[in-house]
């Protein structure tokens, strides 16, 4: 993958999470995207930052739960040791905080 690929897939990806979130939580939450990093702060005050790391060509997201590190495999974000998509780990982390 080039530079100028990751950067697109990257930058597709962080507004697809951002659009994704903001319609499936709303007011719940509070979404800032910038400069390669989409954080997100939710209800308990907790955050999710997702950040691109262009030198290996990974996002990377920080959570309470750890860091995880995601490779473009399939056409999908996948967590390089669980194979985990990256919404469906961050849908999870949001519905976990909000059921607390």
């Amino acid at each position: 993958m080039t530079d100028q690929e990751y950067t697109t897939l990257v930058t597709n990806e962080m507004k697809r999470i951002y659009d994704y979130v903001s319609e499936t939580y709303g007011e719940d939450i509070d979404l800032e995207l910038g400069d390669g990093i989409l954080k997100i702060t939710l209800v308990d005050d907790s955050k999710l930052i997702v950040s691109r790391q262009a030198p290996v060509k990974q996002l990377w997201l920080a959570a309470r739960h750890g860091g995880f590190h995601f490779n473009y495999k399939d056409n999908q974000w996948v967590d390089s040791k669980s194979g985990e998509e990256i919404l469906t780990m961050m849908s999870r982390f949001i519905d976990t905080s909000l059921e607390e």
